[in-house]
């Protein structure tokens, strides 16, 4: 399941303080499931919740979404408007604990060649209107305090 990779590379890659300490992060599938006819294929589909365990983040919830939107925007297409879930544990004003959750999906499809030999493999997802690489997520703006946050989403 390649996508719980992606996600956690795009996660490390963006957010400077996982970079630091990317032990705080768990990234892992639960309540998995196969899908599939298995008649005139063997083709399948995984579906499964992933979810995000962040220990000890520090810094405002956008700086943490962010990353995690923009992986869905290309890599889980199909999610709808209140599929993402989450809880936070405010231990104080710099730290939290923060669990996501978030429908995941991947196909794996199964060809045959001449020799009867399988092959399995996973097709990405239709490109975004927009690609290019994500950033470093260095600091969030919060507009309706009017003022910037640094590097981990603190207010001055």
């Amino acid at each position: 399941m390649n996508k719980l990779n992606s996600l956690k590379e795009q996660l490390i890659n963006m957010l400077p303080q996982l970079k630091k300490q990317p032990d705080k992060l768990v990234i892992f599938a639960d309540e998995g499931a196969v899908k599939g006819e298995f008649q005139e294929s063997l083709s399948w589909q995984y579906e499964w919740k992933t979810i995000i365990i962040i220990e000890d983040f520090h810094g405002h919830p956008d700086t943490l979404f962010l990353p995690i939107v923009l992986w869905c925007a290309k890599n889980q297409r199909d999610l709808k408007r209140d599929d993402i879930k989450f809880i936070i544990d405010h231990l104080d004003n710099d730290r939290s604990h923060i669990r996501i959750e978030l429908p995941t999906d991947q196909r794996v499809i199964v060809t045959t060649d001449e020799n009867g030999n399988y092959t399995t493999t996973n097709p990405t997802e239709p490109s975004p209107d927009w690609e290019g690489d994500f950033g470093v997520l260095t600091k969030t703006t919060a507009t309706d305090i009017g003022d910037n946050v640094d590097e981990f989403g603190q207010l001055p």
